[in-house]
């Protein structure tokens, strides 16, 4: 070292970092300071002379330091604009968008009553409002949903669910309350008679008509079609009765429809809580089982009696067991015998079919024939009663009774156009002619489908069946219908024949025997219980009879027997020579 701006103390230090031919910076540790120290050579050539220029790293870094702090300030500048910005967003952006969120959620859950509140006019504000127009829209359209579901499309009324729930709550806030199930009567004429779109507009201003009916406090539903729901708080039976006669008078009066004016009709039941329940669904079911019953009977209202729906279950059961007593033999035939009013002699019998139900005991026609009817097996019992009968009555005849035998048929055999060929065949099988065999069908049955009717009579008579009206006098048919009507005999209802004792029965009993004879029809007489009408109904000129005056029902194993010893006690009162105008049906 030749030279040095250094103390002589600091010389050796410097030096010890100090390379001869490694040009460029080297950093190091002087006078306990950092220094740079850069190498280069005094001349170019030759490069023996080295000149070691050393400076403090603080002195070098200083202009460095002042721009750090420059991008130390910029830096933290930018970070709080950063972070006042993120708070900005996060007003701004974030938020409303987790306003949004929460509000699909609600909306996802159901809940449709919290809008969201709108403070801009940006495009979240845009979206926010559009998403109160969605949810209002949605809620809307949910409760538009809900009240079709709980209410009647066709008059807007009230469906049973909504009833049951305000029957609930009606329980809980009085001490008795009355429930009216009203149904409209021969509404299915109407339909098949006017169409469907007249019977929706009845329904329509019979929903009108029986709401205005309705004060504060009470409520009126539509069940089904034709059926109706009173709730009555409050009210008494005698009260609920005045309620019910109102309401069928203005039924009676008639509606407006397509310019006719329709009269209505409706049977009414009536149910109390909490006297016959304290379940709304019980309480309702009861209002309609005491209106089956009114509709039975014939009334306009009829109050609900404990054990009313016993007979209903009891129908149920018996719907449901009669496949079974097809197949195990529980039915049978019990023949009455039909005799001629003036010689006393047995000329026919017929066929009335009796169930031997292993639990319910022996069930008569009238507590059964309707239920299986409507459940759509009439057809099966009519056929099952025809083979029977026509075998008890070949059964006979080779006994040497030589009688016809009368089974009733139903509304269901007069609209199959195969029924008359089945009759032929099992007549044919077991021997007998068609003219052994009466078919009796009652009125109402007839005029069900007039036309498909006669069509199937004609064919039974052409066959050489002989046809009954049965229960003459009880049903719908008219005059005009009547001399259309292809039969051979008439039978005078047992309501009538019963009381011919009375002046004005004896005088129907008297018109239908001479309306009979006018279309060249014979008469038999049902219901003769005593000798004095069986010897009235002979002297009007009435042909036939049948009555517990003469036997009741008898079983078939028995009733041959019968016929031979009323044959011996009737003897010496048998008349030998008959009028050609009542020809007799049978002899023994």
């Amino acid at each position: 070292m030749f030279a040095s701006t250094l103390a002589e103390d600091l010389r050796p230090a410097a030096a010890a970092d100090i390379h001869l031919g490694d040009a460029g910076g080297r950093s190091g540790l002087l006078d306990g300071g950092s220094y740079l120290t850069s190498l280069q050579p005094f001349f170019e050539e030759p490069a023996e002379l080295y000149v070691a220029l050393q400076l403090p790293i603080a002195e070098a870094m200083a202009s460095y330091r002042s721009i750090r702090s420059i991008l130390l300030l910029i830096t933290s500048g930018s970070l709080v604009l950063a972070i006042g910005g993120a708070f900005w967003l996060a007003g701004n952006v974030t938020r409303p968008v987790q306003h949004l969120a929460a509000a699909a959620r609600r909306m996802r859950e159901g809940v449709y009553t919290q809008s969201l509140d709108v403070v801009s006019t940006d495009e979240f504000g845009d979206l926010a409002a559009g998403f109160n127009a969605m949810q209002e829209a949605i809620a809307e359209r949910e409760r538009h949903i809900v009240h079709i579901a709980h209410h009647d499309s066709l008059s807007g009324l009230p469906t049973r669910d909504l009833i049951v729930t305000g029957l609930r709550e009606r329980m809980e806030r009085v001490d008795e309350l009355t429930v009216v199930n009203l149904a409209l009567s021969r509404f299915d004429g109407i339909v098949s008679s006017l169409g469907h779109r007249t019977a929706d507009e009845v329904i329509k201003y019979v929903a009108s008509a029986l709401r205005e009916l309705l004060v504060e406090g009470q409520t009126l539903g539509h069940l089904n079609h034709q059926e109706f729901v009173f709730v009555l708080p409050s009210y008494s039976i005698e009260k609920t009765h005045d309620f019910v006669q109102k309401i069928m008078e203005t039924l009676r009066a008639g509606i407006a429809v397509n310019g006719a004016n329709i009269s209505l009709q409706a049977r009414a039941g009536i149910a109390r809580y909490p006297e016959h329940s304290r379940d709304p669904a019980e309480l309702l079911r009861c209002a309609a089982i005491a209106r089956n019953d009114a509709q039975h009977s014939h009334e306009l209202a009829v109050e609900y009696r404990s054990g009313q729906e016993d007979r209903a279950v009891q129908l149920v059961r018996i719907v449901g067991d009669f496949p079974r007593a097809l197949e195990n033999d529980e039915l049978e035939l019990d023949f009455q015998p039909q005799i001629d009013c003036s010689t006393r002699e047995v000329v026919g019998a017929e066929a009335l079919v009796r169930w031997r139900h292993p639990e319910l005991g022996l069930l008569p026609p009238d507590k059964f024939i309707e239920a299986i009817e409507q459940a759509g097996g009439i057809a099966h019992l009519t056929r099952w009663a025809l083979r029977k009968a026509v075998e008890s009555c070949a059964g006979w005849r080779s006994s040497g009774l030589a009688i016809a035998v009368a089974v009733n048929i139903s509304v269901d055999d007069l609209v199959d156009e195969y029924f008359p060929y089945f009759l032929l065949e099992i007549v044919t099988r077991n021997g007998l002619k068609p003219a052994d065999v009466t078919l009796e069908v009652t009125e109402s049955a007839i005029m069900h489908n007039i036309e498909m009717s006669l069509a199937v009579i004609s064919c039974m008579r052409e066959l050489g069946f002989r046809v009954a009206i049965d229960d003459f006098g009880t049903g719908q048919s008219a005059l005009a219908q009547l001399k259309r009507l292809p039969v051979d005999e008439l039978k005078i209802d047992k309501s009538f024949v019963m009381n011919i004792d009375n002046r004005r029965d004896e005088a129907i009993v008297r018109t239908s025997i001479e309306l009979a004879h006018q279309f060249g029809l014979h008469v038999v007489a049902e219901g003769v219980e005593t000798a004095q009408a069986l010897e009235r109904l002979q002297t009007i000129g009435c042909e036939f009879a049948q009555g517990y005056h003469i036997a009741k029902p008898l079983p078939a194993a028995d009733f041959l027997g019968w016929v031979r010893g009323w044959t011996i006690r009737q003897e010496p009162d048998i008349v030998s020579i008959v009028t050609a105008e009542r020809p007799r049906r049978g002899r023994l």
